[in-house]
């Protein structure tokens, strides 16, 4: 008995001495052991690729950095919590949903590695839209609408280094030079144009028919932008890609007159650059009739009932009272008479404010 205690007890010195020289085996073991206990579910989920890997694709580091970044901060698709996006916050409510859309589009756009185009949206989404998307890091945003200054856009989100790389015009900057005009048509494939043809030199067709007939053939309005008027001659009509074919054979007639259809380079477009006019104006105060009565040159008498009429817009926005307050920035447009830019805003010496105006006919 004595005798194999003996041989236990010299037995486990003798492992404890090979333990000591070979820790860093024992350790490799116990790992194993570790990773067996897993079970093999555990494993393959620890092993397997990202889905940026398994797509395919090859996004960049800066581009990573960005999503992981934007939905460690919840500002993502959603954000956090309660499902709002805090990017949302000073939006209005009736743009909210197109904003969260367009939020998602850059999202998703960081996550293929491409740029991705939504939908014609109209200038007042476009205006809610476009500072949050400048504030992103490493997704750049333009506005694609055709040409210079179209008022109905698709907004065109992608990775930074992707829209540099095709020359986009990113601040909204330019003049009306040619230069200009093929910068501010946007990303490059997001719109396409159709000239709509035929004899309407002896009839009263408005942009209303040509839209009406457009949208006739089942497309929808958010995939229509802009419709120029051809004096006698016809339309052209600014359109999602995906459905140049379909309107070439489908619209046959506009205001019950035989129509052809054909396809045209953004470069045909025949879009004649605004006239621009600038004036000064010294109010008692910044209320809507009296500085955009004077741009307009009517009486306030004459613009308050325009307002009533709801022909009167404040970014784009229907005016509902003829008081609101205007700042420098705001844009006042007429129907049938243009629009105006409010520029910089002073204070004379006896308290009156001096306004100047942009006005584009």
């Amino acid at each position: 008995m004595a005798l194999s205690s003996g041989l236990a007890a010299f037995s486990s010195l003798l492992l404890t001495r090979q333990l000591s020289r070979r820790g860093g085996a024992w350790q490799t073991a116990l790992g194993s052991v570790k990773a067996v206990r897993r079970g093999p579910r555990q494993q393959h989920l620890s092993s397997a690729p990202s889905l940026a890997g398994a797509a395919g694709a090859s996004p960049s580091r800066s581009a990573v950095r960005a999503r992981a970044g934007k939905r460690e901060a919840g500002i993502g698709a959603r954000g956090k919590g309660d499902g709002r996006n805090p990017l949302l916050a000073g939006v209005d409510a009736e743009e909210q949903e197109t904003a969260r859309r367009v939020l998602e589009l850059a999202d998703r756009s960081l996550t293929s590695f491409s740029v991705l185009h939504s939908s014609f949206l109209s200038p007042a989404s476009q205006a809610a839209i476009m500072p949050i998307l400048s504030n992103m890091a490493d997704v750049s945003a333009a506005l694609s609408g055709g040409y210079f200054q179209a008022e109905r856009c698709r907004v065109s989100v992608g990775p930074t280094e992707l829209m540099t790389a095709e020359g986009v015009n990113l601040d909204g900057s330019g003049d009306a030079t040619d230069d200009a005009l093929a910068l501010a048509a946007g990303y490059p494939g997001a719109v396409a144009a159709v000239r709509v043809s035929g004899p309407f030199k002896h009839s009263q067709v408005s942009h209303g028919d040509f839209l009406g007939a457009v949208l006739g053939t089942g497309i929808t309005r958010d995939k229509v932008g802009d419709v120029i008027l051809l004096e006698g001659e016809g339309a052209q009509v600014i359109i999602s890609p995906d459905l140049q074919d379909f309107l070439l054979s489908s619209l046959t007639a506009v205001h019950r007159v035989a129509v052809s259809v054909q396809p045209i380079p953004l470069s045909d477009l025949k879009v004649s650059p605004p006239r621009i006019e600038t004036l000064r104006t010294v109010e008692a105060s910044l209320r809507l009739d009296a500085v955009a009565s004077a741009a307009f040159r009517l009486s306030r008498s004459k613009f308050t009932d325009l307002i009533a009429k709801g022909d009167v817009r404040v970014n784009w926005r229907e005016a509902a009272k003829s008081g609101v307050a205007l700042k420098s920035g705001d844009v006042v447009s007429v129907r049938g008479k243009g629009r105006c830019k409010i520029g910089e805003v002073t204070t004379t010496k006896k308290g009156r404010y001096a306004v100047e105006l942009t006005r584009y006919v």
